[in-house]
């Protein structure tokens, strides 16, 4: 969770490595009415705690406004372009007749460890060195990941999707 008060955001990040939004998440109910999956589950949390269902309250409070954004190796998540879909996402909600609007649209997302590194490399001429240094070691990291992720080629042939050369492998001390 990330958040600032200038305008005050509240940012949800699922981060995941190899794998996917589980459909089912622990303690879930086996209600067939409203979905247990992690994205959801965020997302009702989040329009909570930001503010967005109307209740009894001491103080009555302006809504944040509310992203939801799944890091991940690689994007297009189904759980993502489903919870766009606002009727979708309503009938996904325990008590959502509740709800005093919703975030500014769209606040469920999705971006990869690619782009993540797209996004550090194109705006590296704007950042100050710390935060260079800090990007860097980022980028290499991702990179790191993708690299090691294992391809699927069948129950008895598991293999690194790319061998990285030794110099993008960050030191064992800061990992």
């Amino acid at each position: 969770m990330i958040s600032w008060e200038n305008p005050p955001t509240t940012v949800f990040i699922e981060a995941k490595y190899q794998a996917e939004l589980s459909w089912r998440t622990s303690n879930s109910t086996s209600s067939r009415r409203y979905p247990g999956d992690q994205l959801i589950r965020n997302i009702r949390v989040g329009l909570h705690e930001c503010g967005y269902f109307r209740g009894n309250r001491l103080f009555e409070w302006k809504p944040r406004e509310f992203v939801v954004v799944v890091l991940s190796p690689h994007a297009n998540h189904s759980l993502v372009h489903r919870y766009r879909n606002v009727r979708t996402l309503l009938r996904s909600i325990p008590h959502s007749e509740e709800l005093a609007g919703l975030p500014s649209p769209p606040f469920v997302g999705e971006i990869s460890y690619r782009q993540v590194s797209d996004v550090l490399r194109h705006s590296r001429r704007f950042m100050s060195r710390p935060e260079r240094v800090l990007a860097e070691e980022l980028d290499r990291y991702l990179q790191f990941k993708r690299g090691s992720m294992v391809v699927d080629d069948g129950p008895r042939n598991p293999r690194p999707a790319m061998l990285w050369p030794a110099q993008l492998l960050p030191a064992a001390d800061t990992l």
